[in-house]
């Protein structure tokens, strides 16, 4: 097989702003107001959040001249709530779970009482955020993990309500390929878009399934339909995935998934088979093969300092095309099409991923987040589906597209100036390196040939001869 092209294609977004009020920013954060038993304010109230999603264990905050407190820029997780005041009763909240693009509102009352007393108050996570219109549907990672796909993006596609896979291709392949991971929209808005740490991390070229985005680094996706913030850059669906940092205690996860044909239901009946679907061809538009495998692993390098999670993940996915063969007959000894029942065609993705996060806090305000993806993709039977409403095409005149370096990597710096203004860094960037291949037994001199009666392409991978280009 002889490399036709090769397309390298690096982008770079870098971005910095300073919020206030700090409301606009996406991340999570916890606010209230806190009174006395009279219902006045108390300015001067210490407001203590500890998590173990926080590198530094416990964020502070006091409560201004109308007993008002934001804590921001809160990774998702069970947090407790502290209040204290000289002269009053020390109040603990426990339970909530704060999820990610959240504001939860914790309001307390303190009464007036001794240094040594306290009082913990358990219930209830705050459910609703009243300080945003924002519709947005939160997935956290035993939720993806539970649905079929094994907790890849593209799974979403099936859940999330008024989602339409905008290629056709994409629906041909089902639910199993990668490539649709966020080609897809709602109400006719463009593709969603995905997001990290802030930023849309959308490959230059359109083709999205050149990265696949390891679901197993993800604690949290949280899917945007409508009243999408200032800090996006586009519209329509937003797909803020929200990484996992580590911790202080190591720890790891993994998992396996594998199906193929004798898993696959078949609705292949007698009455097909009269119409001429014959016992040949049963059960050829169903899965091949569909394995995949991804382990991740995180913990603390310096406990309270700088954390580490690293990943990596193997997918293959091969899906049979029904009433599509390999040509039995090769040019130039002929010029025709026979269909070798032998060889019916199949699709034959793989997707390698091995990422790396670290997570440092500098100082009590600093902190400073440096990430990275690699990967080696290949759509090794490109096209082989109906492309874009054209015609069917088989397994040696299908291009092979070959991803490698892909890689992206994010760098953010964030700091707490106030519980009213938050500022921001963030940097990232994109390369793709695309080779296109012609297929098995297809060379320069071959020929594409549109087979009118059947609406089927064989021979030549790219254009009226295998010498063109696309």
């Amino acid at each position: 097989m002889e490399a036709l092209k090769s397309v390298r294609t690096t982008s770079f977004v870098v971005w910095g702003f300073l919020l206030a009020p700090v409301a606009a920013w996406a991340q999570s954060s916890i606010t209230g107001v806190v009174r006395d038993t009279s219902g006045g304010v108390l300015p001067g109230v210490t407001v203590e959040a500890a998590s173990p999603a926080l590198i530094e264990k416990v964020r502070s905050v006091a409560t201004d001249a109308q007993g008002l407190f934001r804590i921001v820029d809160l990774r998702p997780g069970p947090y407790t709530v502290t209040f204290s005041l000289a002269g009053f009763t020390t109040v603990r909240r426990t339970g909530i779970e704060l999820r990610a693009e959240f504001t939860a509102t914790v309001d307390i009352e303190l009464a007036v009482g001794t240094l040594a007393e306290t009082i913990t108050v358990s219930g209830e996570a705050p459910l609703v955020d009243t300080r945003s219109a924002r519709a947005q549907t939160q997935y956290a990672a035993e939720t993806l993990q539970s649905l079929p796909g094994n907790g890849r993006l593209s799974t979403l596609i099936s859940v999330l309500p008024g989602a339409v896979l905008n290629n056709e291709g994409d629906r041909a392949s089902g639910a199993l390929s990668d490539r649709s991971q966020t080609r897809f929209a709602i109400h006719g808005a463009p593709n969603a878009q995905p997001v990290i740490d802030g930023m849309n991390t959308e490959m230059a070229a359109a083709n999205t399934g050149v990265f696949v985005w390891n679901g197993i680094t993800f604690q949290e996706v949280v899917a945007e339909t409508t009243g999408i913030g200032a800090d996006r850059d586009t519209g329509g669906v937003q797909l803020n995935m929200i990484p996992k940092d580590g911790g202080n205690i190591l720890s790891g996860t993994a998992n396996f998934a594998y199906t193929g044909p004798d898993l696959q239901s078949n609705n292949i009946g007698d009455k097909l088979i009269a119409r001429g679907l014959n016992t040949s061809t049963q059960g050829l538009a169903s899965i091949k093969k569909f394995v995949e495998t991804a382990a991740g692993v995180g913990g603390p390098i310096k406990r309270n300092k700088l954390w580490f999670f690293g990943a990596a993940r193997k997918s293959v996915t091969q899906q049979y095309a029904a009433g599509i063969y390999w040509n039995a007959v090769k040019q130039p000894d002929s010029m025709l099409y026979q269909p070798d029942l032998s060889r019916p065609a199949h699709s034959n993705d793989f997707y390698r991923d091995y990422s790396l996060r670290l997570t440092l806090q500098a100082t009590e305000k600093h902190k400073v987040v440096v990430s990275g993806s690699f990967q080696h993709n290949c759509n090794c039977v490109y096209a082989l589906f109906r492309p874009q409403g054209g015609s069917l095409v088989t397994p040696e005149a299908a291009t092979i597209h070959e991803y490698e370096p892909d890689f992206n990597l994010t760098t953010t710096w964030t700091y707490p100036v106030t519980n009213q203004m938050l500022l921001t860094f963030a940097g990232g960037a994109n390369h793709i390196t695309q080779q296109d291949k012609r297929g098995e037994g297809v060379d320069v001199n071959s020929i594409q040939v549109t087979e009118q009666s059947l609406d089927l392409k064989y021979g030549a991978a790219y254009g009226p001869t295998a010498g063109g280009s696309s």
